[in-house]
C-alpha cells in the first residue's frame, strides 16, 4: 500500500468508499476474473470504519491525516 495514492490523497473519500463498498481490479485477457476485496459496510460501523482507513493512511499513506467517524458517516454511500 506504500505509495498508493487512494491511501494518502485528500480528502480520503476514496480510501473510505473503497473499504465500505470493495472493489475489483479491472478485467483483463490475462486476468478476466481478477482478485478484489469484499465490501466491509455492512460489518463496520463509521468509528471502526475511520480506524481502518487511519491506520491505513498513518501506516502507509506517508503521514496522511486521521480519518473521522462523522467524516466516514458521509462518504460511505456511493451517492452524494
Amino acid at each position: 500500500l506504500a505509495g498508493n495514492r487512494l491511501v494518502g490523497m485528500d480528502p480520503p473519500v476514496n480510501l473510505v468508499r473503497a473499504i465500505a463498498l470493495g472493489g475489483f481490479g479491472a478485467p483483463t485477457r490475462a486476468e478476466p476474473l481478477p482478485f478484489g476485496m469484499p465490501p466491509f459496510a455492512h460489518v463496520l460501523d463509521d468509528a471502526q470504519l475511520a480506524a481502518v482507513a487511519t491506520h491505513l493512511r498513518t501506516r502507509w499513506g506517508a503521514g496522511a491525516g486521521p480519518v473521522s467517524a462523522f467524516d466516514v458517516s458521509r462518504w460511505r454511500g456511493a451517492d452524494e
